[in-house]
């Protein structure tokens, strides 16, 4: 799993998970699933875009998209994390980027929040415990 913490400012996109299956109903970062470990150089070029493009899709012209004056700052991917639920395993890395600026509109599945509101979100204990390390 690779989870996309996408800030602007004091800004951060959120998503919530549908219910049933795991995290039901908690909020995570944006992310992609593979089935295989993916390079750096592939997390930062070809991971990056699609997940940017899953918020932008939908997005109507007029509602901003990110158009190519976006800029986006890599600013670290974590190393490979190993969490462990009862039935399995699951390996993440987190991916930090600033987009500047945010899109004015995004997907009804993502959110803008204050990161001093992070708190109060209901996330997953692999991302809390994240956030603890990373000083969030």
């Amino acid at each position: 799993m690779y989870f996309y913490i996408i800030k602007s400012g004091g800004t951060i996109i959120l998503t919530k998970r549908g219910t049933g299956g795991i995290w039901s109903s908690l909020y995570h970062f944006p992310m992609l699933e593979s089935d295989q470990e993916h390079p750096k150089e592939e997390i930062a070029d070809k991971l990056t875009t699609m997940v940017l493009s899953q918020l932008t899709s939908g997005v109507h012209e007029s509602g901003g998209g990110l158009g190519g004056a976006a800029l986006i700052h890599l600013e670290k991917i974590s190393e490979p994390i190993r969490h462990q639920l009862s039935h399995l395993t699951i390996h993440a890395r987190f991916i930090h980027l600033e987009l500047t600026p945010l899109p004015l509109s995004l997907p009804a599945q993502y959110l803008y929040i204050s990161l001093e509101n992070l708190p109060e979100f209901p996330v997953p204990r692999l991302m809390e415990r994240y956030m603890e390390v990373a000083k969030f």
